[in-house]
């Protein structure tokens, strides 16, 4: 008789390169620390902080990755909406916020949830700002034809402390105040 031993190894932990990045980089006990900002949801390691006076939230996506999403857009409490699931951070050229379970973009997920899946499916949001900002009106949809190697505006932004989390908060309460487009 013998015996059989099967080993099973765990699968590779994710490793996220932060000299890569194309998001806002911030520790979340910073983001937590600052009196600008209040929680308003959270899932796991996703947290959602809104700036006061403005319409847009600093998402911590996880590991000191974060994004700009929008508070409310038509009505619809987006914080409330994201923590519903959980989101990740994938690389590749730049960085994608994904939802863990479904794989969707979270840009195609707010576009859902507010237009009830009603878009022509052959055309892809294109951002006209940083990679970082998911916010309703910095985004479009294109035909796919015209998003094929398209130009994406990767760029990172990194908060290092207090004074550098409160510029960025003055910089979200001025351009909350205009029309879609770049943010730094």
């Amino acid at each position: 008789m013998s015996i059989v031993i099967y080993i099973n190894n765990p699968p590779p932990k994710k490793v996220l390169d932060k000299r890569a990045s194309t998001s806002i980089l911030c520790s979340v006990d910073l983001l937590r620390s600052c009196e600008e900002l209040t929680c308003v949801a959270f899932n796991r390691d996703n947290e959602i902080f809104h700036v006061q006076g403005a319409n847009i939230c600093i998402m911590h996506v996880e590991e000191e990755f974060c994004i700009l999403v929008d508070k409310v857009i038509h009505g619809v409490d987006i914080p409330k909406f994201l923590a519903q699931y959980h989101y990740a951070v994938y690389q590749t050229t730049r960085d994608w916020v994904k939802n863990s379970s479904s794989s969707s973009y979270i840009g195609y997920d707010i576009k859902y949830k507010l237009y009830h899946g009603r878009w022509n499916h052959e055309y892809h949001l294109d951002h006209w700002a940083e990679t970082f900002n998911e916010l309703d009106k910095s985004k479009r949809f294109i035909p796919a034809s015209l998003n094929q190697n398209g130009y994406s505006h990767q760029r990172s932004y990194t908060i290092n402390n207090i004074n550098d989390l409160n510029w960025i908060c003055n910089r979200i309460r001025e351009i909350d105040k205009l029309p879609g487009g770049t943010f730094i």
